[in-house]
């Protein structure tokens, strides 16, 4: 699927509101130019007096696969509102945010990315650049290993889990036991 929009044409910049045309996913730059190296064939803005690049993707796409970019949150940020400084059409060498393309790329370029594409592959790219990725806790959100905790779910099988989530179950557990008991 094609998404149609186009960023003021010119070699400058204009603060955009966020939500209105396109939402917006930010990431390490080093993230971003080893994606568009290896995959990805989306127009990216790069701002590298800031270390970070973005991407434009369609409004409301980035609720469509929650977990998509849930579990990329200790790197890559998706912001729904707000306002950025977008560079024009032309705008594709610093300083400041620029517009880049991977070698190679024909044709028009694309300035609205798929986010599904974007957020799939975002997760090796980032895992290659920045770390390891989260595991899925059992309340469903992402929690990383460092900061995770063990602990027992009601069926009696051991997870990893946030901290606040294996106090819980534990608490549940002993309830349970508690009551079965008492029975």
């Amino acid at each position: 699927m094609t998404y149609a929009w186009t960023p003021p044409p010119g070699t400058g910049h204009s603060l955009l509101p966020i939500g209105h045309h396109f939402d917006l996913v930010q990431a390490p730059l080093t993230t971003g130019m080893h994606l568009l190296r290896d995959t990805f064939c989306d127009a990216m803005i790069a701002n590298p007096e800031t270390g970070h690049c973005t991407w434009l993707i369609p409004v409301g796409h980035a609720k469509r696969s929650p977990w998509s970019y849930a579990r990329l949150t200790r790197y890559v940020q998706v912001a729904t509102s707000g306002q950025a400084l977008i560079p024009h059409t032309d705008r594709t060498a610093g300083p400041g945010p620029h517009w880049v393309r991977p070698a190679g790329a024909q044709g028009s370029p694309r300035y609205l990315a798929c986010a599904i594409t974007l957020a799939g592959d975002l997760a090796p790219a980032t895992l290659t650049t920045c770390g390891p990725l989260p595991i899925r806790c059992v309340c469903g959100g992402p929690v990383y290993r460092d900061e995770a905790t063990p602990g027992t779910e009601t069926d009696g099988s051991e997870y990893l889990m946030h901290p606040a989530c294996a106090q819980q179950a534990t608490a549940t557990n002993t309830a349970r036991v508690g009551g079965r008991r008492r029975a």
